[in-house]
């Protein structure tokens, strides 16, 4: 490429980063600004991916790809970050408690002497919202068990808030406790098996794909 054509792209350098960011492909911009090479294009994906990268997830790689990249504007779009709408009210989690299907206590599983669970608090609510929007996002129900339980899940949930921090300043990053996701689980419409003898449970989930997963929580 000769030094006029590199000074044309360098002018307009921010324009194409914005247009890809925007979802054109190589032949609309090459149609824009013709003679346009193939490793401006390139150029300008692995610059937004940097961008996210830097902005979003501390310069960890979540994003490594023009897949990835699709994906993450996709949860984006889908508001999956957003973290400030309720997908359920305190009516509706207590109705989950008092039904007997799941006995739960505090700690998100039921021994002999433990108290059962059978009222929730705002806090609570917060994270088994927090929780649903995760779900929502990027899992669907299964016929078979997926391979994390519930405590496995709950550090990928406050993973993911501080994800949503990240993006959104004014969300801040949450604790999680192991009964919120299993309840959030139950809410959402997943299979669910409470482990008695153990802290955890076990749903019959699957991921949209492991891209929607890791870009969603990894740290």
């Amino acid at each position: 490429m000769n030094n006029q054509r590199m000074k044309v792209y360098s002018d307009n350098s921010s324009k194409i980063v914005a247009a890809v960011e925007q979802g054109a492909d190589f032949p609309a911009l090459q149609a824009k600004w013709p003679g346009l090479k193939k490793y401006m294009y390139t150029w300008a994906i692995y610059q937004i991916i940097d961008d996210h990268n830097r902005r979003c997830f501390h310069n960890r790689e979540s994003i490594k790809t023009l897949r990835d990249l699709k994906v993450f504007n996709e949860l984006l779009a889908n508001k999956v970050f957003d973290l400030s709408s309720a997908e359920f009210t305190i009516k509706d989690v207590e109705a989950v408690l008092q039904s007997g299907k799941q006995i739960l206590s505090e700690d998100g599983y039921q021994k002999n002497d433990e108290q059962r669970l059978t009222t929730v608090n705002d806090t609570m609510l917060a994270e088994i919202n927090t929780c649903a929007h995760l779900i929502r996002g990027v899992f669907r129900p299964s016929k078979t068990w997926y391979r994390t339980g519930s405590y496995g899940m709950k550090h990928k949930v406050e993973h993911f808030t501080e994800i949503a921090s990240n993006i959104n300043p004014m969300q801040s990053s949450q604790y999680i406790s192991n009964v919120s996701f299993i309840i959030a689980a139950i809410l959402c419409g997943i299979e669910t098996h409470v482990v008695w003898n153990g802290r955890n449970a076990v749903f019959k989930m699957k991921p949209v794909s492991t891209v929607h997963v890791r870009i969603a929580t990894q740290r």
